[in-house]
């Protein structure tokens, strides 16, 4: 089990990347809308809440995501049930994720929201699968490197055994 100051250092990197993530895509709204804001329009500092509202609610769920990446990595072996697995869990974390996005909207007003969770889910929908497969896949691809290393490391700690004998 690591220790505790490795567990802090990696929850402050975690963080920092999704407030980064986060903080990127939220730069797009204060490109994208006008300033100033027409008559009867949210300010584009609520535009940037609402990209940066939409990357953090992807922040909490990724713990979650994370285990079931793990546990049904995509193989050569069970690879349709392992895909099935992760388009079920796709459209649950989606729906999740677009349900919580919704409620922060409702809550705050400030920031825009579609007035009814059936147009946001519409909406964003696709894109929200999409995010569920990019974090498993980061997963994933961290996993396999991670065993390849090892895999790696043992091979050239077995050869430096044989050089000796």
């Amino acid at each position: 089990m690591p220790d505790k100051s490795s567990l802090v250092v990696r929850a402050g990197k975690y963080t920092i990347g999704w407030i980064l993530l986060a903080a990127f895509f939220g730069s797009q709204s204060l490109l994208v809308y006008p300033s100033p804001a027409p008559p009867n329009a949210p300010p584009q500092l609520a535009y940037f809440a609402a990209s940066f509202s939409d990357w953090i609610t992807w922040a909490f769920l990724t713990p979650f995501i994370i285990p079931i990446a793990r546990r049904f990595p995509l193989g050569r072996e069970h690879w349709g049930r392992t895909v099935a697995i992760h388009v079920c869990a796709a459209l649950v974390f989606a729906v999740l994720k677009l349900t919580i996005r919704w409620g922060i909207g409702q809550l705050l007003p400030a920031i825009p929201t579609a007035d009814q969770l059936s147009r946001i889910l519409t909406a964003q929908l696709h894109l929200s699968v999409a995010t569920y497969f990019v974090i498993a896949g980061t997963v994933m691809a961290g996993d396999y490197y991670r065993r390849f290393r090892e895999r790696e490391l043992r091979a050239t700690q077995l050869e430096a055994r044989l050089a000796v004998a």
